[in-house]
């Protein structure tokens, strides 16, 4: 594919995930082999996507997600994300701290033949705590 036709490609992703659930979208998206990287380590396939959407509908009912950034090349995208929540929900394994908290998100993908076969998940996993202690030492 071309970075215009990968654009593209990711651009109707970003749009059906806006309409429906994004794992929906994913689903619709991805070949039936797709791998899915988590920030963790963990490597699986749908099924790994769909538990790391429900720990971050869990932990942060209430998110919203804003576009920052994009970048495209002819196999590949990656999509910058703000998420932004209220942290009322436990999230892995962690109690709720009840504070609304920012975290950078990234989706990368590799494309195939208009199809999802690769999705790297990244995550900067450690922002809710440091803003929890923050907040807790009253600076934020």
């Amino acid at each position: 594919m071309s970075v215009e036709e990968n654009r593209t490609f990711v651009a109707a992703w970003l749009g059906a995930a806006g309409e429906r659930d994004m794992i929906e979208a994913l689903i619709a998206g991805s070949s039936p082999h797709v791998v899915v990287h988590s920030p963790f380590g963990l490597d699986g396939g749908l099924q790994l996507a769909q538990e790391i959407h429900v720990q971050l509908q869990r932990g942060f009912p209430d998110m919203t997600l804003a576009l920052e950034g994009e970048v495209y090349g002819e196999d590949r995208a990656v999509i910058q994300f703000l998420l932004e929540g209220t942290n009322t929900g436990p999230i892995l394994g962690l109690p709720p701290t009840n504070r609304k908290i920012e975290m950078p998100i990234a989706l990368a993908f590799r494309v195939e033949q208009q199809r999802i076969v690769e999705l790297w998940f990244y995550a900067n996993t450690l922002a809710p705590i440091i803003q929890q202690r923050l907040g807790d030492m009253g600076l934020l």
